[in-house]
């Protein structure tokens, strides 16, 4: 067996942010705090606990990969004019995402109104903020001149030195961030009182109930360091996007998973709940079948919240951050497909059906099929992306030979090929 890739995080990031996380919510409670401000409470403190391991205990701020020697420092003349253009850069790319808010009738809808609200708190304490940031960095920087300033460049209407496609990568790397931050920060308040609405008597009244509550506070686990993954990709974290994917297909199946643009929603034409019912219906008269449905979904949404609680503060869609081996990636390459697919066959059933027509269980399972192929091409899209990073090409060569479903395949089928193993380092979910 060849020897475990190593990886950008380790456990204890995640581990740590999730133990802030009880812990926060736990004092929440017992103290009464609002919810609103428990949330941001939570949230802040999760992320805090998981960068505070990263440079207390993986000092992520001395890797060579945060393109960051603090033995360096540039001399203010040398770096005066290229702070000024990062500025201008930075500037540029808060206007035009404020621009894309403000004209996008998406964003002007309610489910959206805590997040603009939160922006506009923010966006002047991020504005004080950039100056300071932006001149430490660029001082111990071992190469001065990264993406922004080369957007910064374009923007000043300079072509003499400028990549563009740095200048690419820089503007799909923040679409990327201003898109789903703004999803993931708009279901938050959802998700959080979900798991919130059932107290400890709820949690004990049932089977139901208590593997609900159970799920709930699984996927509120996942939402909290999705969302605040996006917002933390600092150099000095070693957390910022190295590169953001570039390929049309690769946005395309991503995307067509989220609202607006969601093929899956009811309202999408992959939509594979008509004339149907989930599973709480199907087996609330079946408690045998009713525990082993319900620890099975437990399981597989634990597996998929702990794809994402793994990154610790990096987790992000369509980009990469680095390459991670450890947690659920030690044993399949994309976890949180995996998990999330199984999961919808259990917590639908889209088998079973209350309509009079049969064939309409038919038409649900073959549409959750196509649901299950849109995520197949979604990994293997990352995967197109993510191998042009030789950690990445070193961790596929080796899952490939040790990962679950490879070693399974192997020994059931001979090491036939077909078979989805299942993620990349790129943030895998659809929620």
């Amino acid at each position: 067996m060849s020897e475990h890739p190593k990886s950008a995080v380790s456990i204890g990031s995640g581990l740590a942010g999730a133990g802030a996380m009880v812990f926060l919510m736990a004092l929440g409670i017992a103290k009464g705090w609002d919810s609103l401000a428990m949330i941001f409470i939570v949230m802040g403190g999760t992320a805090f606990a998981s960068a505070l391991w990263d440079v207390c205990v993986d000092k992520v701020h001395r890797r060579p990969s945060t393109g960051m020697d603090w033995s360096v420092q540039h001399p203010w003349s040398d770096i005066s004019h290229v702070v000024a253009v990062k500025l201008l850069g930075l500037l540029a790319t808060f206007a035009l995402i404020a621009f894309g808010y403000g004209m996008l009738h998406t964003y002007q809808d309610d489910s959206f109104k805590l997040y603009v609200a939160t922006l506009k708190i923010a966006a002047p304490l991020v504005l004080l903020v950039s100056p300071f940031y932006v001149v430490v960095v660029t001082r111990h920087m071992i190469e001065p001149k990264d993406k922004l300033w080369h957007f910064g460049r374009f923007v000043l209407g300079k072509r003499n030195g400028v990549d563009l496609d740095k200048v690419k990568d820089h503007l799909l790397g923040w679409c990327v961030k201003a898109f789903f931050l703004a999803f993931l920060f708009s279901i938050v308040p959802f998700t959080f009182n979900s798991a919130m609405a059932f107290s400890t008597e709820h949690l004990f009244s049932g089977l139901i109930p208590f593997f609900a509550t159970l799920v709930f506070l699984l996927f509120f686990l996942d939402i909290c360091f999705g969302t605040f993954g996006y917002v933390m990709t600092f150099r000095p974290l070693d957390s910022h996007i190295r590169t953001t994917n570039p390929y049309h297909s690769a946005w395309v199946f991503a995307l067509i998973c989220y609202p607006p643009f969601s093929v899956i929603k009811d309202e999408g034409f992959l939509n594979y709940h008509v004339g149907g019912e989930n599973w709480k219906y199907w087996l609330a008269d079946a408690p045998v079948a009713l525990i082993i449905w319900g620890i099975a979904m437990t399981v597989l949404t634990g597996l998929y919240a702990a794809s994402t609680v793994i990154f610790g503060i990096r987790f992000s869609n369509l980009t990469n951050r680095g390459i991670i081996t450890v947690g659920p990636y030690r044993y399949f390459k994309h976890p949180a497909y995996l998990s999330k697919n199984i999961y919808w066959w259990f917590a639908a059933m889209p088998f079973l059906t209350t309509a009079d027509d049969p064939m309409v269980s038919v038409r649900n399972s073959v549409l959750l099929l196509m649901v299950n192929g849109v995520y197949y091409m979604r990994a293997k899209t990352e995967e197109k992306h993510l191998m042009a990073d030789v950690d990445y090409q070193i961790y596929s060569a080796w899952i490939a030979e040790n990962g679950v479903l490879p070693r399974l395949k192997k020994r059931f089928f001979g090491g036939m090929s077909g078979a989805m193993t299942a993620r990349g380092s790129e943030g895998e979910q659809s929620r």
